[in-house]
Parts: C-alpha cells; structure tokens; sequence
C-alpha cells in the first residue's frame, strides 16, 4: 500500500492521541536489506506512474522492523469475516504499472466516455481486476441482463468527464445510478442477494403505485387495471428487470380483474413466485 496523502504514522506510544487525529497512515516494515530493496524499488516505480497523473509524493514510511504488535483478533481475517467488505477499489485510482495486464483491462481501466453513455438514465458499475463479487455480479445480474435501463462496467473509479460521484468509491462492485450526469443513487457490494439488488433499483424506476404492487402487496382497485382490457398479441414484462412474465394471449377476464394463466416461458413468475401482479418479485 503506497498512499500519497496523510501524515507519517504515529509511534505506538501515541496511538491513543492519535485515534483522535484526521487519520493514521500506512507504514512499511522491512526485515532485510532484500525486503528494504524491494519496497523502494516498488515506491519508485509507483511513484512514477502517480507523478503521471498528477499526484504528489508518497507518504509512506519505510522502517527496519524492531518490534511488531498484532492487531486484535477482529482486524485478522477481515474479508473472511466480512464477505461484504471492500476489494480494494478507491484511493487514487492508478494501477501499480504491470507489463502483463492484457489490453482490454487497460481500455477498462480508463474513465467511460461520455459520449457513449445515457444522459437521461445510466447505471455504472466500477469494478476491480480481482473481485470475486464483481465476477459474480456479473454471472448472476449483468449477464442476465434485459431492464431498459442502460447499464456499463468500469475498471476505472473515475467517472466520466462532467460526471459528478455524491462521495469516493470504496469497495466493489459499486453499481451507481446517475442521471442527467450526477449520482441518483448507489447499490455498495454483492454477496449473491438478486432481490435487494432489484429492490433497490425498482424504488428509483418505480412510480408510488407500482412501488406498493411490488413490495407491499397492493393491487389496482378492481375494474381500474390499465391492461385489463389489452388483447394485442405480445409480452408483459417485468417493468424493472425487463423479464417476460406473460404472454398476453393468456389472459382471462374475470369479472372485476384480468388473470393471467400460462406465464411466459422462463418467465420472472416461476423465479419468483410473482403473483399477477405487473411489476417486479
């Protein structure tokens, strides 16, 4: 870890005072004259590619390890414990300078162009490299993907030109919902939970009629559905995930409500358990 603001670390004698301070920076600790040349090597190859993008110096301290204190058994572990802790995404942003990273990863780490993205509605989702919960974001929401809502990965937590973040990014994956260029909204890490992922973006797509349809069992009052009616051919899909839910074809007039019969194939209502109701589970 090479951070480049801060003040040098506090002696152990001081920490006491110092939990009170702004903030307790990294030091290194070195065994060897091998392990020493190590970190002043990797400090100044860093420290070149900061300069670079105009950071200042590292702050970091670099001392020969006399004695060593171990933190207590609650800061061991920790992403074991808290697998909805952070994976590493933040700080400044710049990669330490590796030759074997593959292009695209490069392309990915650079800030998205605007020019490309949705000015009225955008999802962005800042990853990291090596974050086994981005990875299953991807498998278990993006790759699923079918909600009108646009939405793009990131490596890069830089947002676009003009953009604007409510606060820094701190773990991964972090999927944030702008619109109009600023931060509407933002869903913080994933350990496997579909539905709070869609929850959370449903009360920003949702008008208060849908919202208590979808999480507080409501329904239309009988005779006043907007599609009770509907008899063209086609789908009606899930107005969050964008997911079939059934064909219009099956529906059934049953003086005062419309049921539906036959749900769409792989439809959101076999997932979920959706109950006749237009909007998400």
């Amino acid at each position: 870890m090479w951070p480049v603001s801060g003040k040098p670390r506090p002696a152990r004698r001081a920490i006491a005072k110092a939990m009170t301070s702004a903030a307790i920076t990294v030091a290194q600790s070195t065994r060897n004259e091998t392990q020493l040349a190590v970190a002043l090597k990797t400090r100044d190859v860093y420290q070149a590619a900061l300069m670079q993008a105009g950071y200042k110096a590292i702050t970091t301290e670099i001392v020969p390890l006399r004695k060593y204190f171990p933190s207590e058994d609650y800061h061991q572990d920790y992403l074991k414990k808290n697998p909805d802790g952070y994976c590493g995404l933040g700080g400044t942003g710049v990669r330490y300078p590796d030759a074997t990273r593959t292009s695209a990863v490069a392309e990915r780490s650079v800030p998205l162009d605007v020019r490309k993205l949705n000015l009225k509605r955008q999802l962005i989702v800042f990853e990291a490299e090596d974050c086994a919960y981005c990875r299953q974001f991807k498998a278990d929401i993006l790759d699923r993907w079918q909600s009108e809502v646009a939405v793009v990965r990131t490596m890069s937590s830089t947002p676009p030109a003009g953009w604007i973040l409510e606060k820094s990014l701190f773990a991964t994956p972090t999927v944030v919902l702008f619109e109009k260029g600023k931060e509407v909204s933002r869903f913080t890490g994933y350990n496997g939970d579909q539905a709070r992922f869609w929850k959370w973006l449903g009360f920003h797509l949702l008008t208060p009629a849908q919202q208590k349809i979808a999480y507080e069992q409501g329904t239309e009052r009988p005779g006043t559905g907007s599609h009770l009616d509907e008899k063209r051919p086609g789908t009606f899909v899930d107005p969050i995930t964008g997911a079939p839910l059934f064909r219009s074809d099956s529906s059934l007039t049953v003086a005062p409500v419309g049921r539906f019969l036959q749900p769409a194939s792989g439809s959101a209502y076999r997932a979920c358990g959706y109950i006749a109701r237009n909007a998400s589970c």
